[in-house]
């Protein structure tokens, strides 16, 4: 009888792709010929007993078995209740049949058709409910509850995706956050720098009133600078829409100003900081200000962190004046294998430096994402003499 199976196998597969009109259809299809097919041999059946009751008991096929149940023929007890099923199948077995052919094609058609994708949809539906996405809506069937779970899986998908996008944008937001902290934090430190400067020399008259009036536009242009931060982090959503404003400055004014944030940056910590030029003073870099001050005070910063004695500032230009280098180096212990892979990713931090409760472990991926918005890059490395060296790569074009 394996055929048999085999067959009931295939027909059930192929019903699976078949509309549930048509499938509906096929099972009442199936269903009356069954019940017609029954009722043809119940007669026949029913008939032939009729028939040797008939020649029993009067000799011929005369007598039918209605007369048979009610006249008052003497009968065996076997042979009456055989004579009221010949009746009862002849008269009422076409109902029966088509009640237990309504039954058993409704129990069919729901089992193959509706139950599996029922459940599913049911689980899925409480999945989703749960916010549990990781379980896929997947049903063989092509007909339209088919069509119903493969629109819950792209629900599933898109509802992942999007979760994806919002978690994304919560996480630029908490960068573009923390950007914003850290990047305000240097500059105000710088000030303040400047105003203790002033504060403890000008009373015993060591600075001249041109190294005073000098201090003055250094904390001039550290205040603008943070005044155009903010109106920038104002009118930005992210990282990523920040716009160059390039002018050409020269050598000697890169010179200046680095000078100037390491005199602050020095005299702020125990640490010396040197500043070494290779730049023609009346060269000219077509460049953002703002973001090579930016990558400065994060690089030496951070460098600070991790020096013994003193860090060592440099300014070099490639042979065709296409780019800037800015490298920073301490005589720290250097990066670690880890730390040369992920220190210029975001929140990592070795908790080998000097720990003062402000680093947040972004500053070198600020300058990274400054450097690439410039044209460069952000190499890390150890030097052969101890200690790391960040050369901060500025292009020109």
């Amino acid at each position: 009888m394996d055929w048999i199976d085999e067959l009931l196998l295939k027909f059930k597969k192929k019903m699976l792709d078949v509309s549930l009109k048509r499938a509906m259809a096929t099972y009442l299809l199936i269903a009356i010929g069954a019940v017609l097919i029954l009722f043809a041999v119940s007669m026949a059946v029913s008939e032939k007993w009729s028939t040797l009751l008939s020649i029993r008991y009067f000799g011929n096929t005369y007598g039918i078995t209605t007369n048979l149940v009610w006249t008052e023929v003497d009968m065996t007890l076997t042979d009456r209740i055989l004579t009221f099923a010949v009746f009862f199948v002849q008269s009422f077995s076409i109902v029966i049949y088509s009640i237990a052919g309504v039954i058993v094609t409704s129990y069919l058609f729901y089992k193959n058709k509706l139950s599996e994708p029922i459940e599913i949809l049911k689980r899925q539906v409480s999945y989703i409910g749960n916010n549990e996405l990781g379980y896929e809506c997947v049903y063989e069937g092509k007909d339209e509850l088919g069509e119903v779970c493969s629109a819950f899986e792209q629900m599933r998908l898109t509802l992942i995706e999007n979760n994806k996008r919002m978690w994304n944008m919560m996480e630029e937001q908490r960068r573009l956050n923390a950007a914003f902290a850290h990047d305000l934090r240097t500059p105000l430190t710088v000030i303040h720098g400047y105003a203790d400067f002033l504060t403890k020399y000008y009373p015993t008259g060591k600075i001249t009133e041109e190294q005073m009036m000098e201090n003055f536009d250094l904390i001039n242009a550290q205040a603008m600078r943070l005044m155009n931060f903010t109106n920038t982090m104002k009118e930005v959503g992210s990282l990523e829409a920040l716009e160059l404003n390039r002018k050409y400055m020269k050598g000697e004014i890169l010179l200046k100003r680095t000078e100037g944030i390491a005199q602050i940056m020095e005299e702020m910590g125990e640490i010396k900081v040197s500043c070494n030029s290779m730049l023609p003073m009346d060269s000219e870099w077509f460049m953002d200000e703002m973001i090579f001050m930016e990558v400065l005070e994060n690089m030496l910063s951070n460098a600070m962190r991790y020096a013994r004695s003193k860090v060592v500032i440099t300014l070099e230009g490639s042979v065709d004046d296409r780019e800037l280098y800015l490298y920073v180096q301490d005589d720290g212990e250097g990066f670690t294998k880890e730390g040369l892979k992920m220190a210029d990713r975001p929140y990592y931090s070795d908790q080998k430096g000097k720990d003062d409760g402000t680093h947040y472990g972004i500053g070198l991926f600020i300058c990274k994402f400054l450097c690439e918005k410039h044209g460069g890059s952000l190499d890390l490395a150890n030097s052969i003499d101890g200690g790391a060296i960040i050369c901060a790569i500025f292009g020109m074009k």
